[in-house]
């Protein structure tokens, strides 16, 4: 009989650790107090420094005027750092509250609710200021080679000009790298995310290098509040009441300007 209730209990001690080993542990406490009445929000975001990052100091501006709105509404911002691709998606299912950082388009449109913009990105090509490459139209850069990230899909014009010669590359650094060498003519890229990957990688690049006009894409910065959640709206009501107030009294200014943006 002893042997038999040890076993018993051997068996629920063994069910017990193989419950645990099945549960997220990323996602279930998050889901949890997201369907909770609670003060705090979750978002979830990658990193895309200069903008957002998990490295940045307080997270960089986007992160730290969206903490301070959130703050002033009574809420307090939680994040969780993922791959864009599941930040997305999750935040679609109703498994965060919004998505942080991202740029208004149709699919989004019927998923997520936008708030005010909170931030503001620009596209532009890049050259060697010694090329002279001007252009008014797309059709006059079919001579020189392009390298622009995989997977962005920012200008439509640009994105199906089967007429470009274009490179595809897995990072900003290696762009960089491209257009040092003479891989490349050209880079496609953010403005602020290129000058900070040229300080961290090539540095010499910023004094010698141009941004054309005009920019390839100019983009406003949001978040994406989940139509999953109930109430959202209200949150979303809220939170916009507040950038407004902070874009008011300077506070917002503040901020970027603190990470070295000057609005």
């Amino acid at each position: 009989m002893r042997l038999f209730i040890l076993s018993i209990g051997f068996i629920l001690l063994i069910s017990s650790c193989k419950k645990e080993v099945f549960v997220s542990p990323l996602d279930k406490p998050v889901t949890e107090e997201v369907q909770a009445k609670s003060n705090i929000i979750w978002m979830a975001s990658t990193d895309w420094p200069p903008y957002y990052s998990r490295k940045l100091k307080n997270g960089g501006p986007v992160t730290q005027v969206t903490r301070e709105a959130l703050r002033r509404a009574g809420y307090e911002l939680k994040m969780k750092w993922i791959p864009w691709a599941r930040a997305e998606a999750k935040t679609v299912e109703g498994d965060y509250h919004a998505l942080l950082g991202c740029f208004k388009n149709n699919e989004r449109d019927k998923t997520m609710i936008f708030s005010r913009p909170i931030g503001k990105s620009e596209f532009f090509l890049v050259s060697y200021r010694e090329k002279k490459i001007k252009y008014t139209e797309l059709r006059d850069l079919s001579p020189y080679v392009i390298a622009s990230l995989r997977g962005y899909k920012i200008n439509k014009e640009f994105d199906e000009a089967a007429y470009l010669e274009k490179r595809e590359v897995e990072t900003v650094k290696q762009s960089l790298g491209m257009l040092k060498k003479g891989r490349v003519d050209l880079v496609y890229e953010d403005k602020m995310v290129l000058i900070n990957e040229a300080r961290r990688w090539y540095p010499d690049l910023l004094d010698q290098v141009e941004y054309l006009k005009p920019p390839l894409a100019s983009k406003e910065i949001y978040i994406g509040f989940s139509k999953k959640i109930k109430g959202i709206q209200q949150i979303v009501k809220e939170f916009n009441a507040r950038i407004k107030e902070m874009k008011r009294d300077g506070t917002y200014k503040g901020i970027y300007k603190s990470h070295g943006y000057q609005l």
